[in-house]
């Protein structure tokens, strides 16, 4: 479907790059493309399971991270309708940064505790292992990847050539228990880095915005 200053529907992440900005809803199954600019949508795609970050790729394609198939699928033609796994079994893929010459994005596996580098091609190298939970991530303008490590509460930098783990902030509020017998709560830990470095990252135990300035 294409749309024109649709409403957003229940936006679980956010992905900004030059001109787009991107949103995902696992709630709904959709994700929308907004004009940056302008702040219209430009395209609303449904039917995806369980989608949890999706971005923009060179050639205009979309890049989407389904939880539901455990896979990434890629959507291309008029309006995203032509549809194709890129690769499947990864486990519990939530955050995506694509990297910056755009030939392969970086996930996160949060069953697995892991950080991914997937090229268009397919081909899987992992980057970071052992983690607790990673979820939001994002690519900062030294190269470094920013990660929201939810499990142990913090929020760490992995350089990407040889995945060292440092962390950047720490005794977090972030990883919303479920209820008693319950099922995760699904709010996934969004991170984002501004052009000088600045890291956000949203709180789902406070409903809120965080700023961390790196010293």
């Amino acid at each position: 479907m294409h749309a024109d200053g649709v409403t957003l529907e229940y936006p679980m992440s956010a992905t900004a790059r030059g001109d787009d900005v991107i949103l995902s809803s696992w709630f709904t199954g959709t994700v929308q493309l907004i004009d940056r600019k302008t702040g219209k949508t430009r395209e609303m795609l449904h039917d995806f399971k369980a989608p949890h970050d999706a971005v923009k790729l060179g050639d205009g394609s979309i890049l989407v991270n389904e939880l539901g198939t455990k896979s990434l699928v890629r959507a291309s033609g008029e309006h995203g309708k032509d549809r194709t796994v890129l690769i499947g079994d990864l486990e519990g893929p939530v955050g995506m940064a694509a990297t910056a010459s755009g030939d392969a994005v970086y996930v996160t596996e949060a069953f697995a505790g892991r950080v991914s580098k997937i090229g268009t091609n397919g081909e899987k190298t992992i980057i970071a292992k052992d983690l607790k939970m990673p979820e939001g991530i994002a690519l900062g303008p030294d190269g470094m990847l920013v990660v929201a490590e939810v499990g142990a509460r913090r929020i760490v930098g992995i350089n990407p050539k040889d995945g060292t783990v440092t962390e950047i902030a720490g005794n977090l509020p972030i990883g919303l228990a479920p209820a008693p017998g319950g099922l995760p709560s699904n709010i996934p830990t969004g991170v984002g880095v501004g052009a000088s470095g600045v890291i956000y990252f949203s709180s789902d135990l406070e409903n809120a915005i965080y700023k961390v300035v790196r010293k």
